[in-house]
């Protein structure tokens, strides 16, 4: 009997330090997501040139990554952008202008 306690209070420990890891990551996200309706284009637009820059960077010191084919970077460019497009038409919201 005091096994099956000591796994039952085991479990609800895990359980516990699991709300609290995904309470911490809900935070993380509710306090960016505050940082970010505050930006303006001109602050989004200085994140793209840096996000830019640091994808240079990455095939600078990985010289591997552009040995890739062009049409490798032609189907992430095609996901990613239809996965943008699919969320700005069906949440309404939750476009940039009206976040």
């Amino acid at each position: 009997m005091a096994a099956v306690a000591n796994e039952w209070t085991r479990a609800c420990s895990l359980r516990q330090r699991d709300n609290k890891n995904k309470e911490n990551t809900m935070g993380l996200f509710r306090w960016a997501e505050s940082k970010i309706r505050t930006f303006t284009v001109w602050d989004i637009g200085i994140i793209k040139v840096c996000m830019v820059a640091f994808a240079l960077m990455i095939a600078k010191l990985i010289p591997d990554v552009l040995a890739l084919d062009w049409y490798w970077y032609g189907l992430i460019f095609v996901v990613a952008y239809v996965c943008i497009l699919a969320r700005m038409f069906t949440k309404p919201g939750r476009a940039a202008g009206q976040m």
